[in-house]
C-alpha cells in the first residue's frame, strides 16, 4: 500500500510538471479555471464559428466562377466581350477580383488563429489558383504595368503572382509558430514552393498563342529564373535549421527539408540542362521524390519517394504552364552537375552529423542519415574529397558513430536502430544479384570483402560484449545487438558462406539461443516473442544441417 502510494504521488507530480509546447500543463488548467479567460475564449470560439459559416456559403458560389473561368479560358479576349457584354467582361472580372481576394483573406485570419483545419488549407489553395488566373486575365491585357504598388488610374493592385510566395511563407510561418507540428501548414509549403517554381521556371501565360508563346520563351531569362528559385529553396533550408535547433527531433520540419533538398537538386539540374527548363511542366516534375538520384535499384523503389501527388488535372497547371506536357525529366547525366548535387548532399550530411552529435537520440537525423549514405557513396567519384573513400571507409567511419552513441546511452534505441540498418547495408550479401548475367564477380574479391565483413562483425561483437558486461549484463539493447551479430553469421552460413556459424572458432548458433535466454529473465514482457524467435532460430538450423 505504501508503494502504491508513493507511486500514485510520483505520477501525480510528474503530470503537473510535464510541459506541452513549452507550456506546464498546471499553469496551462489554471488560466483555464480564469473566468475572465474563458470569457474570452468563448468569444473567440463564436467568431470562429461565425467567419467559418461565412466561409461555407461563399465556397458554394466559387463553382460558379470556377466554371466561368474555365468557360472564358477556352475563347480569346474578342468572342469573350462577345458573350460577356464587350466592356462590362472587365467590371466583371474586377469585381470576381474582389471578392476572391477578400475570401483570401478570410482564410489567412482563420489559419492564423488556428492552423489544424485541413479543409481550410485545401480552399485556399482552391482560391489561389482561381486568383492567379484572373490574374492572367486582367494583366494580359494591358491592365497593370508592374511595380507592388496599386495603380490609381486603373484601380488595379499588382497580380497574386508577384507577392505569391511572400505572401504564402508568411502565413505558414504563422501558422508554424502556433502550431510547429501542424501537418496542413507544412503541406502548404510544399505546394506554395511548387507553385512559385512552376510560375518561375515556365514562362508562356495559358491565354498566349504559340507564337506568343515562343517569343515569351525567348525573352525570358532561364538563368535568372534557376537563380531566383534557388534563392528562395536555400532559404528554405535556412528556415528548418532554425527551426530544427528549437526542436531537432521535429519530424515534420525533416520530411520538409527532404522535400526542399529534392527540389533544390532538380532546379540545379535544370539549370544545367540547356533549353529544358521553360519547357517543362512543374507541377509534374517536382514531388519530393528523390527517384532521379537512384542508382539502377533492382527493386525500383526510389531512394526518397514523392510527398506530393502529380498533378494532372486542367485547374493545377493551366494557370502556370504550358499546355504541352512536360519534356523534362531530371537526371545527374553530366559531371557538372553531378559535383553540384554531391556538394548538396554532403551539406546534408553534414548537417546530420551536426544533429546526431548534438543529441544521439535524434532518430529523424539517423534515418536521413541511412537514405544519404548510399548516394554519397554513389555519387562521392564527383567530389574530390570523398573519391578516395571505398565503402569500407565509410561503414567504419559510422560504426564509430555508433560505438559513441551505445557508449553513451546504452539503452537508446535510435542508435541501435541505426546499427542494424549499418551491418545490414554493409554485408556483401545484400547487393548480389540474383540473375546469372550479374553474377559473374571475381571470386577473389567477392571472398576478400567476405572476410572484411566477418572482421567487422566478430569486432563489433567483441565491443558490445565489453558494453554488456560493463552493464552488469542487465542491458537489453546490447544484448539485442549481440543476438543480432550472432544471427548475422548463422545467415552468412545459410547464404553458402561455409564456416561462417563458427567463425573465429565461436559457436554463433550457441551465442545466439544464450542471448535469447538472457532476454527472457531481463524483459519478461516481451518473454513470448523470444521464444517464438528461439523456435524459428533451431528450427532454420535443423533445416540447414539437414
Amino acid at each position: 500500500t505504501t508503494i502504491n502510494q508513493h507511486q500514485y504521488q510520483y505520477q501525480y507530480q510528474y503530470r503537473q510538471l510535464t510541459t506541452m509546447h513549452n507550456q506546464r500543463r498546471d499553469e496551462y488548467k489554471a488560466r483555464m479555471r480564469d473566468e475572465a479567460t474563458a470569457a474570452k475564449l468563448s468569444k473567440k470560439a463564436q467568431q470562429w464559428h461565425a467567419l467559418s459559416a461565412e466561409l461555407i456559403r461563399r465556397r458554394k458560389k466559387q463553382k460558379a466562377l470556377a466554371l466561368t473561368l474555365t468557360a472564358t479560358s477556352t475563347t480569346n479576349a474578342t468572342s469573350t466581350n462577345e458573350v460577356e457584354g464587350g466592356e462590362g467582361t472587365s467590371t466583371d472580372t474586377s469585381t470576381m477580383t474582389s471578392k476572391n481576394l477578400e475570401t483570401i483573406q478570410l482564410t489567412s485570419n482563420l489559419l492564423s488563429v488556428n492552423p489544424d483545419p485541413i479543409y481550410l488549407w485545401n480552399h485556399r489553395r482552391e482560391l489561389l489558383l482561381i486568383q492567379l488566373q484572373l490574374d492572367s486575365k486582367t494583366y494580359n491585357h494591358g491592365g497593370y504595368s508592374g511595380g507592388d504598388s496599386v495603380d490609381t488610374n486603373t484601380n488595379t493592385s499588382p497580380p497574386m503572382s508577384s507577392t505569391f510566395i511572400q505572401q504564402e511563407q508568411i502565413l505558414t510561418q504563422t501558422a508554424l509558430q502556433r502550431n510547429p507540428k501542424a501537418y496542413g501548414a507544412w503541406f502548404h509549403r510544399k505546394w506554395t514552393i511548387r507553385q512559385f517554381i512552376a510560375m518561375t521556371m515556365t514562362i508562356p501565360s495559358v491565354d498566349a498563342t504559340e507564337e506568343k508563346q515562343q517569343q515569351q520563351q525567348e525573352e525570358g531569362d532561364p538563368k535568372a529564373a534557376v537563380e531566383n528559385c534557388k534563392r528562395i529553396l536555400e532559404g528554405e533550408l535556412i528556415l528548418c535549421s532554425e527551426f530544427l535547433t528549437l526542436d531537432e527531433r521535429n519530424f515534420h520540419c525533416w520530411n520538409y527539408r527532404r522535400f526542399v533538398v529534392s527540389t533544390l537538386a532538380i532546379v540545379t539540374l535544370m539549370g544545367g540542362a540547356s533549353g529544358s527548363c521553360a519547357s517543362a511542366d512543374m507541377n509534374m516534375v517536382i514531388d519530393g521524390g528523390w527517384s532521379f538520384l537512384d542508382m539502377d535499384s533492382t527493386n525500383g523503389d526510389p531512394v526518397i519517394g514523392p510527398q506530393l501527388s502529380k498533378a494532372t488535372t486542367a485547374t493545377t497547371t493551366t494557370t502556370t504552364t504550358t499546355s504541352s506536357p512536360s519534356s523534362f525529366s531530371p537526371s545527374v547525366d553530366d559531371m557538372n552537375t553531378e559535383e553540384e548535387v554531391t556538394k548538396l548532399l554532403q551539406k546534408e550530411w553534414e548537417f546530420s552529423s551536426e544533429k546526431i552529435y548534438q543529441n544521439f537520440s535524434n532518430g529523424s537525423a539517423f534515418h536521413y542519415r541511412s537514405k544519404l549514405l548510399p548516394l554519397l557513396l554513389h555519387y562521392s567519384k564527383s567530389n574530390s574529397e570523398l573519391s578516395n573513400k571505398t565503402k569500407s571507409d565509410w561503414i567504419q567511419e559510422e560504426l564509430e558513430l555508433i560505438r559513441n552513441a551505445i557508449f553513451t546511452e546504452p539503452d537508446d534505441q535510435t542508435s541501435w536502430w541505426y546499427f542494424r540498418f549499418i551491418l545490414s547495408w554493409a554485408n556483401p550479401m545484400t547487393d548480389k544479384k540474383t540473375d546469372a548475367e550479374s553474377c559473374a564477380v571475381n571470386d577473389e574479391d567477392d571472398n576478400e570483402e567476405m572476410e572484411e565483413y566477418k572482421q567487422t562483425l566478430y569486432e563489433e561483437w567483441t565491443s558490445i560484449q565489453e558494453l554488456v558486461e560493463a552493464e552488469g549484463g542487465e542491458c537489453k539493447w546490447g544484448l539485442l545487438g549481440l543476438f543480432m551479430i550472432a544471427t548475422h553469421f548463422c545467415d552468412l552460413e545459410k547464404d553458402g558462406v561455409r564456416g561462417a556459424v563458427e567463425y573465429e572458432g565461436e559457436n554463433w548458433l550457441e551465442h545466439a539461443q544464450s542471448y535469447l535466454n538472457s532476454l527472457k529473465e531481463l524483459d519478461p514482457d516481451r518473454k513470448h516473442r523470444y521464444e517464438s524467435i528461439s523456435l524459428e532460430l533451431t528450427n532454420s538450423s535443423t533445416m540447414t544441417n539437414g
